[in-house]
């Protein structure tokens, strides 16, 4: 017994000492996985990254936070961007409201003093402006507006009457055809016809002394941003937003006009180009009729002949060309592109420019207008210029070109403000009357604006984002007297073309609202001659 004893005691005392010898080396692997940790630290997060991803990437669990960060990071710099164009629309609507709420102010006053002075007692009198009342009334805003344009068109009756001016203009008929906004008209050469481009994809050749379309062309598959007339009268080019500039004959329309025919329709060009960029202009060479050049948003000046299938060059721009004109010898060509650049280019040469005009504004350019020439000169002295600042800055080019060399720098003359731009394609345009003499322009301001008519005067009419296209007086050198001289009330939308008869005190002005309307002189015409 006592030596069964004795080996159960040797038994259990070698089990404990094998527990402890357990316990001992585990404590000692966990002191050296501890000491381990310590001294070996994580590297940063930003180069544990740049490791991981240097050796097959991330785990599955940092990548999917990783990536929903920035997919968050994306979505909150979208919508800072959103917020930010909101605000800015936001300030924009702000400002439109506090202009029509000063220009309303002013009517209304205008109107009640017209209204006290009546013979004649008015039972209703319009109130003051509010924007809540005129978003619940709609109708009530309708009769508004007549009021207010009865009542502008009343007081510049009244002043006119004043001042004795036989330059006013009224409204003498109205083209419609159109189904969308017309963003071009333009009178032909020798001044029978009129031709428009439009938001409706067509191009409508109109006889606007009968009001009566002669010819509707289905020209594009986008809206027409521009139409130009050859030298002849034979035909008409246009060019659009579907990247092409088209060629269409006129000549058989005209002739069956002249026997009275009602109204045809063609969807065949002559010819047609397609080019890189949207086309934003296109003008003729008055040198060659059968040279077409065009601008593009591809920052191009494309050289085309109508009697090819393809462009003849390109002039690489560093903008968008969105206004052209073409000198007389057609050597030269002006451009005016997004950025506000105008230039002038030798067609012959087609590398850089022979001419930077640099100016003030950083406003693009949308429309370039050059008047006409006089007998002595073919080319016209002055060149318009519409901005998107709100400026049409009118240039004095220079005398006869008899060496057919632009004169190296222009000088600027008048600065005419009052209409707005806002981003459209806005143009202008100008009428100089036949015995008007731009080298006596400084004798011209003896001459009182009451005295003037159509036939000493020079005028330029620009087309308005606001509807109102306007009516400027630039017959002297005094800037001062360049002014505003009447508001041609009598669209419903943004006007965005305001073309001069090339003979005649006629204007047309084309509008968002797919109406053309016919201007002329309110007094007789052996009174303003």
């Amino acid at each position: 017994r006592e030596e069964k004893k004795k080996s159960r005691a040797s038994k259990t005392g070698e089990k404990d000492a094998l527990v402890l010898c357990m316990s001992h080396k585990k404590r000692s692997v966990r002191e050296e996985t501890r000491a381990h940790t310590h001294w070996s630290l994580p590297p940063p997060k930003a180069k544990r990254h740049a490791d991981m991803d240097a050796f097959g990437g991330l785990s599955g669990g940092e990548a999917f936070y990783r990536n929903h960060l920035e997919t968050l990071s994306q979505e909150n710099g979208k919508l800072k961007a959103k917020l930010k164009l909101l605000e800015r629309e936001n300030r924009d609507l702000k400002k439109s409201v506090f202009d029509i709420s000063i220009a309303y102010t002013e009517i209304f006053e205008k109107y009640k003093a017209l209204s006290l002075q009546s013979t004649s007692s008015i039972s209703t009198m319009p109130e003051p402006f509010s924007v809540d009342s005129a978003l619940a009334a709609p109708k009530k805003n309708s009769q508004l507006k007549q009021a207010i344009l009865d009542a502008s068109r009343e007081h510049t009756s009244s002043d006119a009457q004043k001042r004795g001016n036989k330059r006013q203009m009224k409204v003498n008929a109205t083209l419609s055809g159109h189904t969308g906004p017309v963003y071009r008209a333009v009178f032909s050469t020798h001044g029978a016809l009129l031709a428009s481009g439009s938001f409706d994809t067509t191009v409508r050749v109109w006889n606007w002394g009968q009001c009566r379309e002669i010819i509707s062309f289905k020209a594009h598959d986008s809206l027409v941003s521009d139409v130009a007339w050859r030298s002849d009268d034979a035909q008409i080019t246009s060019c659009s937003f579907d990247k092409t500039v088209k060629v269409w004959d006129i000549s058989p329309s005209a002739a069956e006009d002249e026997s009275g025919s009602s109204s045809s329709q063609s969807d065949t060009p002559l010819n047609f180009f397609s080019l890189e960029g949207l086309a934003n202009a296109v003008v003729y060479n008055p040198a060659d009729p059968n040279v077409v050049i065009a601008g593009t948003s591809s920052h191009h000046v494309v050289l085309c002949d109508t009697r090819q299938r393809a462009p003849v060059c390109k002039i690489q721009n560093d903008a968008s060309v969105t206004a052209l004109y073409v000198y007389q010898d057609g050597s030269y060509v002006i451009s005016g592109d997004a950025s506000g650049g105008l230039k002038l280019w030798d067609v012959r040469m087609r590398e850089e420019p022979v001419m930077e005009e640099s100016t003030t504004s950083e406003f693009g350019i949308s429309h370039i207008h050059a008047s006409r020439g006089s007998h002595s000169d073919d080319e016209g002295r002055c060149l318009m210029v519409s901005y998107g600042d709100n400026i049409i800055r009118v240039y004095d080019r220079g005398a006869v070109i008899s060496d057919h060399k632009p004169k190296p720098e222009m000088v600027l003359l008048h600065n005419l403000v009052g209409h707005r731009v806002v981003n459209y394609p806005i143009k202008c345009s100008s009428f100089c009357g036949s015995k008007y003499d731009f080298d006596e322009r400084s004798l011209e301001d003896e001459v009182r604006p009451e005295a003037r008519t159509f036939h000493n005067s020079f005028m330029v009419a620009t087309a308005s984002a606001d509807g109102v296209p306007l009516l400027y007086d630039i017959s002297t050198n005094n800037d001062v007297a360049s002014k505003q001289m009447q508001a041609l009330r009598g669209h419903d939308a943004r006007v965005y073309d305001a073309c001069f008869h090339p003979h005649d005190p006629v204007l047309a002005t084309a509008s968002a609202d797919a109406q053309i309307l016919l201007w002329s002189p309110k007094a007789s015409p052996a009174s303003f001659y």
